[in-house]
């Protein structure tokens, strides 16, 4: 019956810590009272303790399959007392279940046993495919399929600096290198530094910059405000928002060109944003229940991925020092004060934050530490 069918019988009594199998396999493993008896009662005598090297030959199989289902029996649940080698058997049968069910990620229940799946992901796969989440969320850049499930955008925030990065090397390179070395206009240099954020992420964040511009000049009650953040139209306010927007980005790169250190800072500045946009989404309270937000935050490892990106942000501060002292404190306070500013009109016009409200921080944190650094430099600060 299992001819064909890519199934594979392996006799394996004992020592399932040595045992060795293909790589990224599914394993059935049965059964764990059998597996306890076999270890327990052996030909070299009575071995009483054995549920630590149970629980290594499982971890050994989560080691190298990609799934391993557990079958194990329902047995001892009749209140009679037994021989002490058999309750000895009975209390290392327990232990070995508590054990790996420590590392099972689902439990289905049959009628007459429990049948334990174990799906290891390793750590490595669940940040590779928040990774691949991230960049397909917020960015153009081609990337695998990613599932859209909740391990795999666990730690998608943590990776949404990275965005930054790809935007902060092009902004070096044009900025910093080809506009010291190659015969360019500042004007279509200015252009080029302009759009570069806007290749990258599709422009994704600009078009909450201007659905809040409009719900935020709508001055209407805040139910009000958020139907006009979900509505696709762009409104007056909306366009004079862009060209404001887009005018004082080329102001301020003209104004920077030919300032190695504040392009260096300004292109650290584009994953500062993102580090604090992102622990916004996750500390900050939800405006809508049932939004982009929402989702991503109740997915989220809240602590871990909190903690990580107020780490990033004290090493992209240090580092904006590093490159330039003044430029880099002013740099890296005055995106702290655009985050408190955030903080207090997304409580108090919408009564929490949402995913346009967030891109609308983002576009505006990034065009005042850029417009920011052009003063400075311009004042030899």
């Amino acid at each position: 019956m299992r001819a064909g069918k890519w199934l594979r019988d392996i006799e394996r009594y004992t020592e399932l810590d040595e045992l060795l199998i293909p790589k990224d396999c599914v394993v059935l493993l049965e059964c764990m009272s059998n597996l306890v008896a076999n270890e327990m009662f052996r030909e070299d005598g009575f071995h009483p303790e054995v549920a630590e090297k149970i629980t290594e030959g499982v971890k050994n199989l989560l080691s190298q399959a990609k799934h391993v289902v557990i079958v194990t029996n329902e047995i001892f649940s009749d209140g009679i007392l037994y021989e002490e080698e058999s309750e000895q058997y009975k209390k290392e049968r327990d232990r070995s279940t508590r054990n790996w069910q420590r590392w099972q990620k689902r439990l289905w229940k049959s009628c007459t046993g429990s049948l334990y799946g174990i799906k290891e992901e390793r750590k490595h796969e669940k940040l590779w495919n928040s990774f691949k989440a991230a960049f397909a969320m917020f960015s153009k850049i081609p990337m695998p399929m990613v599932d859209w499930k909740k391990e795999n955008i666990k730690y998608m925030m943590c990776f949404f600096p990275f965005v930054g990065t790809v935007i902060g090397i092009l902004t070096w390179l044009a900025g910093g290198i080809l506009g010291m070395h190659a015969a360019l206009e500042p004007f279509f240099l200015a252009v080029i530094l302009t759009v570069i954020p806007v290749f990258i992420t599709g422009g994704i964040h600009v078009d909450g910059l201007l659905d809040t511009s409009d719900a935020l000049s709508s001055w209407q009650e805040r139910t009000r405000r958020l139907e006009i953040l979900k509505d696709s139209h762009a409104g007056a306010f909306a366009i004079i928002t862009a060209c404001v927007y887009f005018i004082l980005w080329l102001g301020a790169w003209d104004q920077l060109l030919g300032n190695y250190n504040g392009i260096c800072i300004m292109s650290l500045g584009f994953m500062m944003s993102r580090c604090l946009s992102g622990i916004g989404v996750i500390t900050f309270p939800k405006a809508r229940t049932d939004g982009t937000v929402a989702e991503f935050s109740r997915n989220a490892s809240e602590i871990a991925v909190r903690n990580v990106l107020i780490t990033m942000f004290v090493i992209l501060a240090a580092l904006m020092i590093w490159v330039d002292p003044i430029l880099g404190v002013l740099a890296a306070v005055s995106a702290l004060l655009v985050f408190w500013w955030y903080h207090h009109m997304a409580l108090k016009y919408f009564g929490g934050t949402t995913g346009d409200l967030s891109g609308f921080f983002l576009c505006i944190c990034e065009v005042v530490m850029a417009l920011v650094l052009a003063f400075g430099g311009a004042f030899n600060l």
